[in-house]
């Protein structure tokens, strides 16, 4: 048996809405003699427990889930949390699935990798992941002329208060040398110009 620097831990991530399914889920997850059980209630727009979950999860420690499909990930966020688990060494037991990591990571890799990857969900997951990705490039291409834009526009403005500094100082001497109706007509003529 290995050791571990810290002590090992057992923990169960559930989901609760109020119906049958989730209230045997949480009946079983409480006769499971776990360290912590961190439980979403729905709606779990941001699913505090999870990311919480996932900071605490250290080699050894073993999580307890009803079933995969309540990670709430795609298919390929779930592959990737799955292999992070396999890599720290943490166990993973589905209570309604049988298998253990390694075979949900090979039946996640065999579904993400069939013969028409445009077919059923997947296809159209890509598909729109596509569209986001041109709408992203777009919006960048529009965002960097528009950065050009406001460089010039910035340049142009510092010209501007640099030209305005000089009429200003111009306007204070014609003022200080008793000037006053030159100093106007000059204030009239910068209003003007803009």
């Amino acid at each position: 048996m290995t050791d571990f620097p810290y002590e090992v831990r057992r923990y169960a991530y559930s989901v609760l809405e109020n119906s049958s399914i989730e209230i045997t889920e949480a009946l079983a997850m409480q006769d499971l003699e776990v360290d912590w059980c961190f439980e979403e209630r729905l709606p779990a727009i941001r699913r505090k427990q999870f990311e919480t979950l996932k900071l605490h999860l250290h080699p050894g420690d073993t999580l307890y889930v009803w079933k995969l499909e309540r990670f709430g990930l795609d298919a390929i966020e779930l592959l990737e949390f799955l292999e992070k688990l396999k890599k720290r060494g943490v166990t993973l037991i589905c209570l309604r699935q049988k298998g253990g990591l390694d075979d949900f990571i090979r039946r996640i890799k065999r579904d993400l990798g069939s013969t028409n990857p445009m077919a059923g969900n997947t296809g159209v997951a890509l598909k729109h992941l596509y569209e986001i990705e041109a709408r992203a490039s777009k919006l960048s291409e529009a965002t960097s002329k528009a950065d050009a834009e406001t460089a010039q526009n910035a340049e142009a403005l510092k010209g501007l208060v640099g030209d305005l500094r000089q009429h200003l100082n111009f306007i204070k001497q014609q003022i200080h040398y008793g000037e006053h109706a030159a100093a106007v007509g000059r204030i009239d003529n910068i209003s003007a110009d803009f």
